[in-house]
C-alpha cells in the first residue's frame, strides 16, 4: 500500500515515530503515542527559533539617524518658509520662491555645472511645499529604521547620502539631456528610492544567511511598493523620476558594496564613530557652503525665466536707443553707462539651455562693441556694420523664442497679440 501512495504521489497519512516506533498520522508535528516531536517538526522549531532571535536582535536596535533626517528637514522647511516672507501660510503650503530654495542649496544644472558641488548633497534635505515634506518624512519614517536597524547608524547615513548624490546626478545628467539649466530640484525622495533599492537587492544578497519568513517578507514588500511609486511618479509631469531611479539604482549597487551588520555584531566600532562624523561634516559644510552662496538669489526673487526676459528687454533697448541717437548725429556718450550694465547683467544670465547662451554672448558681444565705437567716436559705416549684427542676433533670438524658448513660457509679444 505504502509503495502505491509513493508512486502516486499521494501523501501517507501515518507515520512511524522515530522515537517510540509506532504509527501516528503524519499531518501532526508531535506522536500522538509518546508526544514526541518529528524531525521536520524540529527543523521548523529551530527555524522558528532562530528568526525570532534574529528579529528580536534586530528590533532592539535604536534609529536615532532616522529621526534626526526628518527633524532637519522639517527645521529647514519651516525656516525656509519664514525666510521667504510675505504671506508665510502660502510658504507653507505651496513652498518657498525660486530664490529663497536656490538660496537654501536647491539643485539646478547650471549652478552646478559652474562648480556649485554643494548641491548634490543640500537639495536631500530641502523640500517644496508642506506634502512634499509630509509624503517624503512618512516614507523615510517607515522605511528608514528597518535599514537603519541592518546596516547601523553610520553606514546607514552614509547609504542615504549616497543614494541621495547618485539621484540628484541621474537629475543632473536628465537636465543635460534635456538642455534644463534653471528647473530646481529638491527633495529627499532620490535618497529615499535608494534605501528601497537597498532592500531590494539586501532580501537576495543575504538570502542564505537571513531567516526565510524574514527574507521573503521583504522581497514581498519592498518590489510592489518600488513598482507602483515609479509608477505614479511617471503619471505626473512634475516628479523628477530620473532622481528617483538615479537613487534606486545606487542603492542597490551599494548594497553589494556595503556589509550589513549581523544582529549580535558589535554596533558600536571606531570604525563606525569615524564614518558617522565625515557624513555629519560632509552634510554641515554643504549646508555652509549654500549659506555662503545665498546672498544673490535672496537679492533676487526671480525665476531665472524672468530675469532672462528683464535683461534682454533692457538691453535691447539700450542698443536701439543709442543707435537711435548715433543715426540722429548727437552725441551718444550718456548711453555709456547704460551699455556697460547691460553687458555686466547679460553675464550674470543663467543660460536657459545652449543656444541662449550662445546668444547671450553675442548680444554682448555687440553691446560691447557699440560701446568701443561711441568711445572712440567712429564712422557711421562701423556703426551700421554693428545694426545689422545687432538685426542678426535679435532675428535670431526671436526665432528662439518661437521654437525651443517655448518649453520656458516665453513669447513674442506680437505673436501674443495674434493669438488673442
Amino acid at each position: 500500500m505504502y509503495s502505491e501512495q509513493q508512486q502516486t504521489g499521494a501523501l501517507r497519512p501515518f507515520r512511524i515515530c522515530d522515537n517510540c516506533g509506532r504509527l501516528t498520522p503524519s499531518n501532526l508535528p508531535q506522536c500522538v503515542n509518546c508526544g514526541a516531536l518529528s524531525a521536520r517538526a524540529v527543523v521548523a522549531e529551530q527555524q522558528a527559533r532562530q528568526e525570532r532571535r534574529f528579529l528580536q536582535a534586530l528590533f532592539q536596535r535604536a534609529t536615532p539617524v532616522t529621526n534626526v533626517l526628518i527633524v532637519l528637514n522639517v527645521i529647514l522647511f519651516v525656516v525656509m518658509s519664514w525666510v521667504n516672507g510675505g504671506n508665510r501660510w502660502e510658504a507653507l503650503f505651496y513652498g518657498a520662491d525660486y530664490g529663497v530654495l536656490v538660496a537654501f542649496g536647491a539643485k539646478t544644472n547650471g549652478l552646478l555645472q559652474a562648480g556649485e558641488w554643494f548641491r548634490l548633497i543640500t537639495p536631500i534635505f530641502l523640500h517644496i511645499g508642506l506634502l512634499h515634506l509630509v509624503l517624503n518624512s512618512y516614507a523615510l519614517w517607515n522605511i528608514g529604521p528597518m535599514v537603519e536597524r541592518l546596516y547601523g547608524s553610520a553606514r546607514y547615513l552614509l547609504l542615504y547620502l549616497l543614494t541621495g548624490v547618485g539621484g540628484n546626478l541621474a537629475s543632473w545628467l536628465s537636465g543635460i539631456w534635456r538642455q534644463d539649466n534653471i528647473t530646481v530640484g529638491a527633495g529627499a525622495s532620490g535618497a529615499i528610492f535608494g534605501l528601497f533599492g537597498v532592500l531590494a537587492v539586501f532580501g537576495y544578497r543575504y538570502r542564505s544567511e537571513l531567516p526565510p519568513g524574514f527574507s521573503q517578507a521583504i522581497k514581498r514588500g519592498v518590489l510592489p511598493v518600488i513598482a507602483i511609486n515609479l509608477l505614479i511618479g511617471y503619471s505626473l509631469r512634475f516628479v523628477d523620476n530620473s532622481a528617483h531611479v538615479g537613487g534606486l539604482l545606487a542603492g542597490a549597487i551599494l548594497t553589494l558594496l556595503i556589509p550589513y551588520l549581523p544582529p549580535g555584531a558589535k554596533r558600536v566600532s571606531l570604525l563606525g564613530l569615524v564614518l558617522l562624523a565625515v557624513c555629519t561634516l560632509t552634510v554641515a559644510v554643504s549646508l555652509v557652503a549654500a549659506y555662503q552662496h545665498r546672498a544673490p538669489h535672496l537679492a533676487r526673487r526671480e525665476t531665472p525665466v524672468d530675469a532672462f526676459i528683464r535683461e534682454i528687454n533692457q538691453s535691447q533697448k539700450n542698443f536701439e536707443q543709442a543707435a537711435q541717437t548715433v543715426r540722429q548725429g548727437a552725441n551718444a556718450s550718456a548711453f555709456l553707462p547704460k551699455l556697460s550694465q547691460s553687458v555686466a547683467e547679460l553675464g550674470r544670465l543663467v543660460p536657459l539651455d545652449q543656444e541662449s547662451d550662445v546668444l547671450i554672448e553675442e548680444l554682448k558681444r555687440v553691446l560691447a562693441t557699440e560701446q568701443d565705437l561711441i568711445e572712440k567716436r567712429a564712422s557711421q559705416q562701423e556703426f551700421e556694420r554693428n545694426e545689422d549684427a545687432y538685426s542678426e542676433v535679435s532675428r535670431r533670438l526671436e526665432n528662439w523664442v518661437r521654437s525651443a524658448g517655448r518649453k520656458f513660457g516665453l513669447q513674442i509679444e506680437s505673436d501674443d497679440k495674434q493669438n488673442k
